[in-house]
């Protein structure tokens, strides 16, 4: 055993940054019980990407997914790839141990914050995301609400499906708009019964008193009997249904208005553009719809 670990410590030493020889040098320290080989020798497979998703079970599996433990072995470059590993590994409560840490003595990467928030919000952590998501962009209530920025689809902006070909068009517009640069504009190609529910934004709330959701549409040759509409619901729970006027023919810009109170235990609603299918034979919808200057505020 003693010559053993003598022997590796010699390789290691003058084989210190070749990358193949570390795996085994790891793994060999690891059986020798040499942590501090160990972890110098992970540390630097941790440098090359293909090399991390096995590094990082192998580091795991030895502390027994202790994560605390893990970061303490950890040179501070590699936190962010622990925490992405693990994301992938869908471990909720691991990850927002990790991202207490990171974010102890720096400000986080605002990329890195994005997807982060977004995870959490597919995992219907609303409370640590939408604080992340504040803290990152300063909004409280509806994000990018005029459209000024191109959306990032991800976390609490909007999403939308930018187009359907034979079906519908979403893009950014410097024309017309409400107010501000740019509006949203969705074209609907006539050439379908559509069921539309392809933009939407979560929103985070933080009390249960009522709310006003306010919004600009402007509409030009939109046919059917079924319009689209804004509604607002409750996100992973029950009780919240509101839905405003539907926007059909030819419309200068009008104010939309919809009133709603959360359930108790709702921690975000979603704003989202619908379209009912028509059951009439005049189905097809076509025209163009505009959005812009959406504000939430407590009542």
């Amino acid at each position: 055993m003693k010559k053993a670990r003598e022997i590796l410590e010699f390789t290691s030493r003058y084989t210190r940054r070749v990358i193949r020889w570390k795996w085994r040098q790891a793994l060999l320290a690891l059986e020798l019980e040499m942590n501090d080989l160990f972890f110098f020798n992970t540390n630097v497979l941790l440098t090359r990407p293909e090399k991390r998703p096995d590094t990082f079970q192998l580091i795991d599996t030895q502390f027994q997914g202790e994560t605390l433990s893990v970061l303490n072995v950890l040179a501070p470059e590699h936190r962010t790839t622990y925490l992405n590993w693990l994301i992938g590994w869908n471990r909720v409560d691991d990850t927002q141990t990790v991202w207490k840490e990171i974010t102890k003595t720096d400000p986080p990467d605002p990329v890195l914050a994005t997807r982060y928030v977004h995870f959490l919000v597919g995992r219907n952590k609303i409370v640590p995301a939408a604080a992340i998501w504040q803290e990152l962009t300063g909004i409280d209530g509806v994000t990018n609400s005029g459209f000024e920025k191109k959306a990032t689809h991800t976390g609490f902006d909007w999403r939308y499906s930018a187009a359907r070909p034979g079906k519908w068009r979403i893009q950014r517009v410097g024309s017309p708009v409400h107010s501000g640069d740019f509006a949203l504009e969705i074209t609907f190609e006539g050439r379908e019964n559509l069921s539309f529910s392809h933009l939407q934004q979560i929103v985070p709330i933080t009390s249960h008193l009522p709310f006003k959701l306010t919004y600009a549409w402007q509409s030009q040759d939109v046919t059917t009997d079924q319009g689209p509409f804004v509604e607002v619901y409750g996100y992973n729970c029950k009780g919240l249904y509101k839905r405003g006027q539907m926007m059909r023919e030819t419309n200068s810009w009008q104010k939309g208005t919809i009133d709603f109170t959360p359930p108790e235990g709702c921690r975000a609603v979603v704003i989202r553009l619908r379209r009912l299918p028509s059951k009439r034979f005049d189905s097809l919808i076509s025209g163009r719809v505009w959005l812009d200057d959406f504000r939430l505020e407590a009542k």
